[in-house]
């Protein structure tokens, strides 16, 4: 289990994740801005649907990776704690 990435990792690839959508969102406005104040509406509205659904999907791809995140994390701590135990149960047995 080396190729699995870490929860900290994880939460790495979330927060550049939410940065991107946030990027994307603000870039979209500008250039359909840019295209409004040059007469062209339809394609600055397009600028903007584009850039709303790309930040959308990151968002939502952030959120999910942030989940994974805690979810393995949890499972580390759990798979720690099933160790303990049953190193601890192993020498219960050894010592009857």
């Amino acid at each position: 289990m080396d190729d699995v990435p870490s929860p900290r990792d994880l939460r790495g690839v979330a927060t550049i994740s939410q940065a991107l959508a946030y990027i994307i969102g603000v870039g979209g406005i500008v250039a359909g801005g840019f295209m409004q104040n040059d007469g062209n509406s339809g394609m600055a509205a397009l600028l903007w649907l584009t850039g709303f659904g790309i930040g959308a999907l990151l968002t939502v791809a952030s959120f999910i990776v942030r989940a994974l995140s805690g979810a393995l994390a949890r499972l580390e701590h759990l798979e720690a704690e099933v160790g303990l135990l049953t190193r601890a149960r192993a020498a219960e047995r050894w010592e009857r």
